[in-house]
């Protein structure tokens, strides 16, 4: 695995005020030996919505209000 980048992810859902559903994802980047990546761009795709973000100096990520579809997320 190494060069690798891992993502371990939380993902959360609920249901909105108008009764749509929106979710969360939050996460860790690690490399191939699992340390963190801080700074590391992550990008977060739901349906045709497309956010991107950058690690803490933990490698953590997080994003909320996402629509509930089927995300994917790179980094």
């Amino acid at each position: 695995m190494d060069g690798m980048t891992g993502i371990l992810l939380t993902v959360a859902m609920a249901a909105g005020q108008a009764g749509g559903a929106t979710g969360s994802v939050q996460g860790v980047v690690r490399d191939g030996q699992g340390a963190t990546i801080p700074g590391s761009v992550v990008t977060i795709a739901c349906g045709g919505e497309r956010r991107e973000g950058v690690t803490s100096a933990n490698g953590e990520f997080s994003e909320r209000g996402l629509p509930g579809t089927r995300c994917a997320v790179t980094a």
